[in-house]
């Protein structure tokens, strides 16, 4: 009988420490996903892109993130399918356009790093200083890091008017 008894609250001790697991897992996601939309909150002209590099490396947003007065970022969320490794071996190349004309105003090379914001993946592609106050276009596109005079344009997406201003 004594065996029965410690048996039975044995498992009942186990079985709370699962609820409370439970608990403990879902308010860790809702943090993350708090994390997640006061970063995305934060980006100036966020929208929707949903293009593709190539089949394994996809961008679902895009924003900037305006770190101060001078510094800005061009921010790629990534779709949650896209591999680091994916990402290492490929360089990333971003040329816009402003209003004014036709002529490139930026023209830079990136070697991209995966940053995980939550569960989120980001490209994070710094620009130089500048006054813009709009863009007409952004064309990024991929090339391999290694042998890239070789390779060429591997993929690319467009992104047009681009508002910079909060």
């Amino acid at each position: 009988m004594k065996k029965l008894i410690i048996i039975t609250l044995l498992f009942c001790a186990c079985k709370s420490d699962k609820k409370e697991n439970k608990v403990d897992n879902q308010i860790q996601k809702e943090e993350v996903k708090k994390l997640e939309k006061v970063y995305e909150k934060s980006l100036i002209d966020l929208r929707d892109v949903n293009q593709d590099f190539g089949s394994d490396y996809s961008v679902q947003r895009f924003g900037i993130d305006k770190k101060n007065d001078s510094t800005l970022f061009f921010v790629l969320k990534l779709d949650n399918q896209t591999l680091p490794e994916t990402v290492q071996k490929y360089s990333l190349g971003a040329k816009a356009y402003n209003s004014q004309s036709e002529e490139k105003v930026l023209s830079r090379s990136y070697s991209p790093d995966l940053k995980k914001i939550g569960n989120d993946k980001y490209l994070m592609l710094k620009i130089l200083p500048t006054d813009w106050k709009y863009m007409d276009s952004i064309d990024f596109y991929i090339y391999a890091r290694k042998d890239w005079k070789a390779s060429g344009r591997l993929g690319g997406i467009k992104i047009r008017d681009i508002l910079i201003e909060e």
